[in-house]
């Protein structure tokens, strides 16, 4: 009986747990209980101004209540430093985790100034590229389609199936047909075989060895930006071409002029056709 006791004690103490940054009881305050038992004191004047989303909604808190929410204490501290005045946190050097239930909690409670910093944080932290299928499931969820054409590049090598099983319907679908064009444009094709003879005539023995290298490139790396296609068709670690040149820029009568000239336009027809790919969201089925 002693240990019953005991334990509903201690729940109750953990119940009452008081968020150090916010415990103001002037004014209108509304209470929220986080996931993990941690009150917070909103004032809803605060919560009115910066969100339009439930926070905003006039509904009844008697002082005596508290409004459950499922987000951890973690989470809401961030969240709700936005709702008052001052500087944010920039949240660039959240984990990404910790970083992602913010910017959920910042969509569902659509809490402005959060939505904005998180916005902000995914484009110049980059975090379209470190963490892009996450972000393409955010995007998705939320339909930021900017953002999906930002992360796009970035997936083209996950696996059909993780894609199914992780996206919308309507995102996947047009997620394939992406991912079936981009890898159709960064396509090395036949060039062993069109562009084993140089331009003098000479068929080069290193040619297929040099292709060969830079296939394996690209099949480690992926193609997701005009960087990649620089990366796979460097000429460091390649062999020099085997056809005799006239020095195009160099008395050695064996420097890789002819290699090097045909690797950079299969690099530059790579890059156009790059540029020229419609962006995710234009695949997109729109109704009519």
């Amino acid at each position: 009986m002693t240990d019953a006791t005991d334990a509903l004690s201690e729940a109750a103490l953990q119940e009452d747990r008081q968020s150090s940054d916010f415990f103001s009881t002037d004014g209108e305050i509304i209470v929220f209980r986080s996931s993990d038992d941690v009150l917070f004191n909103i004032h809803r004047r605060n919560l009115q101004s910066v969100t339009s989303g439930p926070f905003a909604e006039d509904f009844e808190a008697p002082a005596c209540d508290v409004v459950e929410l499922t987000e951890d204490e973690e989470t809401l501290k961030i969240l709700f430093t936005f709702v008052y005045p001052g500087r944010y946190p920039l949240l660039y050097d959240l984990p990404f985790e910790t970083f992602a239930q913010v910017a959920e909690a910042a969509e569902k409670y659509k809490v402005a100034p959060a939505m904005g910093m998180c916005q902000l944080n995914i484009r110049l932290s980059m975090l379209y590229k470190q963490h892009p299928f996450e972000i393409m499931q955010f995007a998705d969820r939320h339909e930021y389609n900017d953002l999906l054409d930002l992360a796009a590049p970035h997936t083209l090598k996950l696996r059909v199936s993780d894609a199914r099983r992780k996206l919308s319907l309507p995102v996947f679908a047009a997620w394939a047909e992406y991912s079936s064009t981009w890898k159709e444009a960064s396509r090395l094709e036949s060039y062993d075989k069109c562009f084993a003879r140089h331009s003098n005539g000479y068929v080069c023995s290193s040619w297929k060895t040099s292709v060969y290298t830079v296939a394996e490139r690209m099949h480690e790396r992926g193609i997701c930006s005009p960087e990649d296609v620089d990366y796979a068709f460097r000429f460091e670690g390649l062999p020099n071409c085997a056809v005799p040149s006239t020095g195009w820029d160099s008395d050695d009568a064996y420097m890789p002029n002819y290699c090097r000239s045909q690797l950079k336009k299969l690099a530059d027809a790579m890059k156009e056709k790059i540029a020229a790919m419609a962006p995710l969201s234009s695949f997109l089925a729109h109704p009519s």
